[in-house]
């Protein structure tokens, strides 16, 4: 197991992201757009509620503080947290789901922006910290290969669960040819071994476990599954 010089938060579940019905008077129509900067206050907490415990574990900090960075990177246009990786769909304009979409062969150009900002919002010292636990983090949660596309941050506010928001998002982002990002890549996304209601809707959606394995790198409630989203049959000529 790799050392970690600063320990991480205890982790304890998420307080749930601001009332959506109360901001939101009008919620008019359902759309689906890519995300802006001006939607990170909103998104924050989506995207900390989408992996909570990984966030405490890699930034070892507790929530109030992991959803401050995450605000500050997604409205950022460059890094791995940027909101041009996000695509959301929205009621009144405010975010309700959100998925990050990341192509394997641009994966690259987000590392030196990500450790720019780690550095800005948490300093010298700590951002070491947490460059040890991305390495451990590394090992259970590989970086997509030149010939994958990854789904990440993907989660809708708890009041509009079960609507299926979060399936038509997938599917507008399939339809525009935006998953894959590319055409001769493989869509995959990891969940949590304990997430056994995200772990259905993937395989509802058509996703299939392809990895699993514990790793000593990470603590156990980190095991993950990776899943990738299953060839369409091609049609007969």
């Amino acid at each position: 197991m790799l050392p970690s010089p600063e320990p991480a938060a205890d982790a304890s579940p998420p307080t749930p992201p601001p009332s959506l019905m109360r901001s939101l008077s009008d919620p008019g129509l359902l759309l689906f757009r890519r995300a802006r900067a001006e939607d990170a206050p909103w998104l924050a907490p989506l995207v900390y509620a989408s992996a909570w415990e990984e966030f405490q574990f890699l930034l070892g900090v507790k929530q109030a503080d992991c959803e401050a960075f995450l605000q500050t990177a997604l409205a950022s246009r460059i890094g791995h947290f940027s909101w041009r990786h996000h695509h959301v769909a929205v009621m009144g304009d405010i975010p309700v789901s959100v998925i990050g979409v990341y192509d394997g062969r641009k994966g690259r150009f987000d590392a030196l922006p990500l450790f720019y900002q780690l550095v800005r919002h948490f300093g010298w010292r700590h951002t070491s910290g947490i460059l040890l636990r991305a390495l451990a983090m590394q090992h259970a949660m590989p970086a997509p290969t030149r010939y994958q596309t990854l789904l990440a941050h993907c989660a809708t506010h708890p009041e509009v669960r079960g609507l299926g928001l979060f399936s038509a998002l997938l599917a507008q982002l399939q339809q525009e040819q935006r998953v894959p990002a590319r055409r001769d890549q493989a869509v995959i996304l990891d969940v949590l071994n304990s997430n056994v209601r995200a772990q259905a809707l993937y395989r509802r959606l058509g996703f299939a476990i392809t990895r699993e394995r514990p790793d000593e790198g990470v603590p156990l409630q980190l095991a993950v599954k990776r899943m990738q989203l299953k060839a369409a049959p091609r049609s007969k000529a």
